[in-house]
């Protein structure tokens, strides 16, 4: 376990279950592989929003209009974070989460409009 599996990096290495605990795993070496902690991290964030779009297919306690925006949402991020981290880039510049790479991803403007359709809650502002 001395280089990164995704990246190839040798720096800060961790290791990663591919079954996490919580869900049963166990702590043994085939259940862990060796990653940077930028690849970990960025599994970890895409893991996490590949579930949220999950529970988003599956809620029946919201309109199909207000399940369609939050998923668009949901899968740009998730694009985001693919696109803007690369095994390449990891290595190159480390990573960088969604919000670190769009701070303030929605124009003043867009949110202003949205709180005066009463939107806010689609997008969860």
């Amino acid at each position: 376990m001395n280089e990164c599996s995704r990246c190839g990096s040798g720096n800060k290495i961790e290791k990663h279950h591919i079954i996490y605990r919580s869900k049963g795993g166990k702590g043994k070496r085939k259940n862990k592989t060796p990653l940077c902690q930028g690849c970990h991290d960025y599994r970890h964030e895409k893991e996490e929003l590949e579930r949220q779009i999950e529970r988003e297919l599956k809620d029946n306690h919201i309109t199909e209009a207000s399940r369609n925006s939050r998923l668009v949402v949901l899968r740009r991020r998730l694009e985001i974070v693919e696109v803007e981290n690369t095994p390449d880039k990891i290595r190159e510049r480390g990573y960088k989460t969604y919000f670190a790479l769009y701070p303030n991803p929605l124009p003043r403007r867009i949110v202003k409009k949205m709180q005066a359709t009463k939107l806010q809650g689609i997008f969860r502002l």
